[in-house]
């Protein structure tokens, strides 16, 4: 056999340390101008979102946004003027002005307010039947982007000058020729409103009496209501008596009172 001398020389990096040091200090020099590039791209986005907000609109400023109209009778109205104030330095616009049910009434004095002015929102609130505490709201539409919607309030309590318990007087069937029926009926009035008696046009059938107990904030009258059947026909029978007081917004309350009257012939 021949033998064929071979010979190696290995390859080695002169230094391969700072081959790998001169690769990292590449790559992070190529990601620290990329991270730069993103951060000023970042910062120009902001600038102008920033810009737009500003061009978009005023800013809202409502000094009074809960009118609280404390206790009032349940046949009044309620009113108020709540103030819109543009505290920006471009236009503010109200775009809408929606209340929260068909009792409240809104309208807006002027649509567009410019920077520094203000305008009004009227709202009116009709009491009729209600009692108790109501809570009545009003929402205001604007292009302010930190406060599109603003919430305005009416809070207070409504109540009954008379009250009636029950308000209607059903006797039922009723013989004719059976005597006399009675129903009663109590009636609370608030001071400064007082029971001054009782009307009505029904032929002698009903007769009314009374008696007054007044205590601390409430005065309280029970009724005493009787239907002579006799000189009634037979049939439906129905009549009104009206409750007088010296309430200037409800001197008179009508009382229904119905009956069917029975008879043999």
């Amino acid at each position: 056999r021949k033998h064929y001398p071979f010979h190696f020389k290995p390859l080695f990096l002169k230094n391969p340390v700072s081959a790998c040091h001169r690769l990292r200090l590449d790559t992070d020099s190529r990601a620290g101008k990329g991270q730069e590039r993103m951060r000023t791209v970042i910062a120009a986005i902001a600038w102008a979102a920033s810009a737009t907000a500003t061009v978009a609109g005023g800013v809202l400023h409502v000094p009074e946004e809960v009118f609280g109209f404390g206790e009032q009778p349940n046949t009044v109205e309620v009113s108020h003027d709540f103030v819109l104030r543009n505290a920006g330095d471009a236009p503010l616009s109200i775009r809408d002005v929606r209340s929260g049910c068909g009792c409240t009434l809104a309208a807006v004095g002027a649509s567009n307010i410019p920077p520094g002015g203000e305008t009004c929102v009227m709202v009116r609130f009709k009491l009729a039947g209600r009692n108790g505490l109501q809570d009545k709201s009003v929402a205001v539409e604007t292009d302010d982007p930190a406060r599109p919607v603003a919430i305005l309030r009416l809070r207070g309590i409504a109540y009954s000058e008379i009250g009636l318990a029950p308000a209607a007087l059903l006797f039922g069937r009723v013989w004719r020729d059976g005597g006399k029926r009675t129903r009663r009926v109590e009636l609370r009035t608030r001071p400064p409103v007082r029971f001054l008696g009782v009307d009505g046009d029904t032929n002698g059938a009903l007769t009314v009496t009374w008696d007054r107990h007044v205590s601390e904030g409430t005065d309280r009258t029970v009724l005493e209501v009787a239907l002579d059947p006799a000189s009634l026909p037979k049939g439906p029978f129905s009549g009104t008596l009206e409750i007088l007081a010296d309430s200037t917004n409800a001197p008179r309350v009508k009382l229904p009172v119905t009956a069917v009257i029975v008879a043999d012939d």
